[in-house]
């Protein structure tokens, strides 16, 4: 008798130990699947964005071939227009309407005294070079070189030559600039950077770029610049006018 109570006790026992089990298995799938949906609903996380070498997304660059290399070292843009009336037009840079869109430019090579924003060695390194005394002196020189390019660019259409790089220290696009000399018949264009060294209204600021148009090495434009330069400083044209005041 004994040992049927005992089988008994022993398989009520299994019996309730197997049901707590399957319970707490239960319990724990459901508890699962409630956090599971709560966070289903919270704010979803939002992915770390790809981060690719490269320019950002939407600027401009050299078109590619079908082999994804540039096609040229250099876009060439014609047709471009002044966008006049911009702040920080000035002798080195200008916003230029383009078949690309509109941006901002600066001149490879050059650099003109700033009509706003220059700092303090950039005000000192102009006026040592010209030979200047006085700031009033470097702002009309700034507005000088500033009225040449807007004059030379408002006249006529002119060509962008771009790598679209950036300048280090501003927004905008590095390039050269060819303006026509406005003849009907055989009109030549001219390199923007070498006619304001011509004129005595930039700094040579030395680079490493070629010319993309006239197959000139940077070295044999540094030439040039440079005895454009010494011609003005002898016939007194523009920043060299006014040496001493």
């Amino acid at each position: 008798m004994e040992d049927l109570y005992s089988k008994r006790e022993d398989k009520s026992t299994s019996y309730t130990l197997g049901i707590t089990l399957l319970l707490m298995a239960f319990l724990i799938i459901v508890a699962w699947a409630l956090k599971r949906n709560a966070a289903g609903h919270g704010k979803p996380e939002t992915p770390a964005a790809e981060v690719k070498p490269g320019k950002p997304a939407g600027e401009p660059s050299i078109p590619l071939g079908d082999d994804r290399q540039p096609l040229t070292e250099y876009e060439i843009i014609t047709d471009c227009r002044l966008l006049e009336g911009i702040e920080g037009n000035d002798g080195d840079s200008f916003g230029a309407i383009t078949p690309r869109g509109s941006f901002r430019f600066r001149l490879y090579w050059v650099q003109t005294p700033q009509m706003n924003g220059a700092s303090p060695e950039q005000v000192r390194t102009a006026m040592d070079h010209f030979g200047l005394k006085t700031e009033a002196s470097l702002h009309e020189l700034a507005v000088d070189a500033r009225d040449f390019t807007l004059n030379t660019l408002k006249a006529v259409h002119f060509r962008i030559v771009t790598r679209w790089e950036r300048d280090s220290a501003e927004q905008v696009y590095l390039c050269f600039v060819y303006a026509s000399d406005g003849d009907a018949e055989k009109p030549l264009l001219h390199n923007l950077s070498l006619l304001l060294v011509q004129n005595g209204l930039a700094l040579i600021r030395p680079s490493t770029r070629p010319l993309p148009e006239m197959d000139v090495s940077a070295g044999d434009f540094q030439n040039q610049l440079i005895s454009a330069e010494e011609a003005a400083r002898q016939s007194l044209l523009g920043g060299w006018a006014l040496r001493g005041r």
